[in-house]
């Protein structure tokens, strides 16, 4: 079978063309991947291991291990032919060994010249790392490009040249030296490139002079003159067109620097917490230019917390790092002057950001601390260290940060225009005491800091301030972060008296003074005034022991009651004030306000009153509140006459009973009835919730009427939108052999949410034929046709029947259930699919037999 398949493809190769290209390519392909892409399929890497004789990673044999060897040989005898066509030894250049970098690159031990690890890079990145350490990080590099990328970012190296042409081809070995020697030093690290600068093909150490010392194929690395690289490795791998030349930078003589902040001792003390030091930072310059305008910053002195957010340990700073914290890497500083400011103020806020700057030396290997150091209870602190440079200039001492508080005094809004026509009044004298307290809502007078005067116009100057005696005289006291309690502790001619604390918090970083203005604590002492009233009913009936409540605008309120006249005074001639004052009892004297109870003068000071009814027992359930009434006392020993007040009466109420339908008949004993009264209301409160409960009750003997003759009986609420207003309370009621005959009396109640707990309205007259049913003797024996579903009712335990006219519904029993959907047999849809099926089948076996035929 395979060679009959093979006879066709050689037919078909050739009678067409198509078919011979596509063997070709196919042919081509395979011995592609055969040279290219198997070799790097391949598992074993030691092919990959031999490279170019010069450089690195430009050229590489990628031949199968088993024909590397001769390959190998081959290839490396042609490329010393092409390159050394001229004895290494004949362009020995022995190196300047003064220079220990040099000096070091010469003690590597050659190795065989023909092992990777004899590779340029690898030789370089061996002497760098092992000479210079981590200021020369190209340990392990083994490609030119890894030793470039590393010195051109280290801050211990520099690139002094870089030319991917400073070696024309046309030059002679003489002019090759005299280019390299004027370009390098003894030391430098040079990575020779060709055409471009990152097209890398060799690295060497500059040995001085024209030697350069490098990696060789044939006996490992040797210092020759440059030219022997430059003109004899120009083959096809290796064209070096250019250089790169990298220099160690001078190693500068540097030093460090600490700051330590001093404070004012006693203020420290007073509240360590908000004193702390800790947070504090401070900015180090080269120039006092630099320093005065906060640019540059070299170096931060940043003092630490304690342990956990502790206080501070001491007000010693760490070491200048590069970050404005703990976090940021020491700044070494070259010897010389430098300038310091304080860059940001304690955490805690307690100090005021110092705007000195300072000046201090710091010495090649040593720590300068300047300032004089604390520890943490702000004892001065001995601190050790061999080596440092003690600048012991003070830095500070800080001042402590105050923020600013003003004091007004005002009346309130219903005093102003009375002011303003009396002159005389004035808040001249009136004094403010400040207290230091622990936190908000604190009353506590042991610690006084301040003392506010104020002038006629309401303006506080401070008198005394503990935190800062400059203040004395200005508007703003000076004061300490923390909270502050200020209470009134004089009063002038003119007000009263009023010691209501008012607390404030000064905050840190506060831009704007905090204003405090003390209003609700005004009080104007002269005028005072009385009130009286009368209240009688809708005929004008005078009504005793309704009660009223007094109130001010400022939350003082007292009650009182009306007489057996119907009548109430606030004046001391009617009840003194003296007598049972404020007792909240029928007799009791009134007296408004903080001063001394007087009955020469009248018990209302200057201002706006309500008067409102109470509830009690004289107008429950019968009188609705009167409105609110205000009046103002402005002059003195007026009184305000407000005349009568009249109660007005809770709504009325009418009611009509009746069935909900017309009854013509009633089919049977237990028919539900439908029932209705509608409840006509006059003079309801618009906006009120009203709640209508009724009840029914035996005409006979007024007993309530109920189970399981009242089958439903509902309470009614609704919001009073208009002043007359009908609203319907329906019933129901089984009419079953008690009720043939009798007749059934609807009472209604009313409550009002305004009025708690009261009824308002109510109609409950079992004698009223406007509230009165009344049922029949008999059911009606009337007989009608009725559907075949009543046939169903004489079997039915669970059928109710209803007034419906002269017809009958009746409800199905659960147990006989409507059917719903199709319940078709399963078997007949099987069956006709697969009659189906066959069907399908036959029709296509006879047409494959017709086809046959033909």
């Amino acid at each position: 079978m395979f060679i009959s398949l093979c006879k066709k493809i050689k037919q078909q190769l050739k009678a067409k063309k198509a078919w011979r290209q596509v063997l070709a390519y196919g042919i081509l392909a395979f011995l592609i991947m055969q040279c290219y892409v198997l070799p790097f399929a391949s598992e074993n890497t030691e092919a990959w291991e031999s490279v170019a004789t010069i450089g690195d990673a430009t050229w590489t044999n990628a031949l199968p291990q088993d024909i590397q060897a001769d390959a190998e040989e081959s290839a490396f005898t042609e490329s010393e032919e092409t390159v050394q066509s001229v004895s290494p030894s004949a362009y020995y250049q022995a190196p300047d060994t003064s220079n220990a970098f040099v000096a070091y690159a010469m003690t590597i031990p050659k190795g065989s010249g023909k092992n990777s690890d004899n590779m340029c890079a690898i030789y370089v990145a061996q002497a760098l790392s092992g000479f210079y350490g981590d200021k020369a990080s190209v340990q392990g590099s083994t490609l030119v490009s890894q030793i470039s990328d590393t010195l051109e970012v280290s801050e211990n190296w520099e690139r002094v040249y870089a030319d991917a042409n400073c070696f024309p081809k046309d030059k002679t070995e003489a002019e090759y030296d005299a280019i390299y020697d004027q370009l390098t030093n003894a030391g430098d690290v040079i990575c020779f490139v060709n055409g471009k600068l990152d097209g890398y093909v060799h690295c060497a150490i500059s040995g001085g002079g024209t030697a350069l010392i490098g990696h060789l194929y044939s006996s490992g690395w040797d210092s020759l003159r440059a030219c022997y690289y430059l003109d004899n490795a120009v083959d096809v791998r290796k064209q070096c067109s250019g250089m790169i030349v990298y220099r160690p930078k001078e190693r500068l003589k540097t030093g460090t620097l600490r700051i330590c902040k001093s404070y004012n001792e006693d203020v420290y003390k007073t509240n360590p917490k908000l004193y702390d030091v800790a947070g504090a930072n401070y900015a180090v310059y080269a120039s006092y230019e630099d320093a005065k305008r906060s640019r540059n910053v070299k170096g931060y002195c940043y003092i630490e917390p304690g342990e956990n957010g502790a206080l501070a340990e001491d007000n010693v700073s760490c070491s200048a790092r590069t970050k404005p914290d703990e976090q940021g890497t020491i700044v070494q500083f070259a010897e010389g002057t430098y300038y310091i400011r304080e860059w940001n103020v304690p955490t805690n806020g307690g100090w005021k950001l110092d705007p000195n700057i300072y000046s201090t030396k710091i010495y090649a290997g040593r720590r300068t601390t300047l300032g004089l150091p604390r520890d943490a209870v702000a004892k001065p602190l001995e601190l050790k260290s061999e080596g440092d440079y003690f600048d012991t200039r003070v830095v500070g001492p800080e001042e402590e940060y105050l923020g600013k508080l003003r004091l007004t005094k005002k009346v309130e809004e219903n005093y102003e225009a009375f002011l303003s026509e009396h002159p005389e009044y004035s808040f001249d004298g009136i004094e403010y005491a400040v207290y230091a307290v622990s936190a908000n809502g604190s009353k506590d007078t042991t610690k006084r800091v301040g003392l506010f005067r104020m002038d006629k116009k309401g303006t506080g100057f401070v008198q005394e301030c503990a935190h800062d005696t400059d203040c004395v005289g200005d508007t703003e006291m000076q004061l300490r972060i923390g909270w502050y309690m200020i209470q009134e502790e004089k009063a002038n001619d003119y007000m009263l008296l009023d010691d209501t604390p008012v607390w404030v918090q000064i905050k840190k970083d506060q831009t704007t003074p905090m204003e405090v203005v003390v209003k609700d604590a005004v009080n104007i002492l002269h005028f005072r005034g009385d009130l009286s009233f009368t209240k009688v009913d809708e005929n004008g009936t005078p009504l005793a022991n309704i009660a009223f409540s007094i109130s001010d605008t400022k939350g003082e309120s007292h009650i009182v009651w009306t007489d057996e006249n119907g009548y109430y005074s606030t004046a001391a001639s009617y009840i003194p004030h003296s007598y049972h004052t404020n007792q909240e009892e029928a007799g009791a004297g009134i007296w408004f306000g903080q001063a001394d109870v007087d009955d020469t003068k009248g018990a209302l000071p200057y201002g706006t009153y309500y008067i409102e009814e109470v509830r009690c027992e004289a107008n429950k359930n019968k009188y609705r509140n009167a409105e609110k009434i205000e009046v103002s006392i402005q002059e003195d020993g007026a009184h305000v006459e407000l005349g009568t007040i009249t109660n007005e009466l809770f709504p009325q109420i009418k009611t009509k009973a009746g069935f909900e339908n017309p009854i013509v008949d009633i089919r049977a004993k237990g028919t539900l009835v439908p029932c209705k009264d509608i409840v006509s209301f006059e003079n309801l409160e618009i906006g009120h919730t009203y709640t209508i409960s009724g009840e029914a009750r035996w005409k006979k003997d007024g007993t309530v009427l109920e189970k399981p003759y009242m089958a439903k009986n509902e309470p009614v609420t609704f919001v009073a939108e208009k002043v007359n207003m009908d609203i319907e309370v329906k019933y129901e009621i089984r009419f079953l052999d008690a009720l043939c005959g009798q007749e059934v009396v609807f009472y209604e109640t009313v409550k009002d949410t305004a009025y708690p707990g009261e009824i308002v309205a109510s109609h409950t007259d079992l004698s009223d034929l406007a509230q009165t049913i009344r049922f029949p003797e008999e059911p009606s024996t009337t007989t009608t046709e009725t559907t075949e579903t009543t046939e169903t009712t004489e079997t039915s335990e669970t059928s109710e029947t209803t007034v419906a006219g002269t017809s009958t519904q009746v409800i199905p029993p659960k147990e006989q259930a409507v059917k719903t959907g199709d319940e078709a047999n399963l078997f007949l849809t099987i069956l006709v699919l697969c009659t189906s099926a066959v069907g399908i089948g036959m029709g296509l076996i006879g047409r494959k037999r017709s086809h046959k035929q033909k």
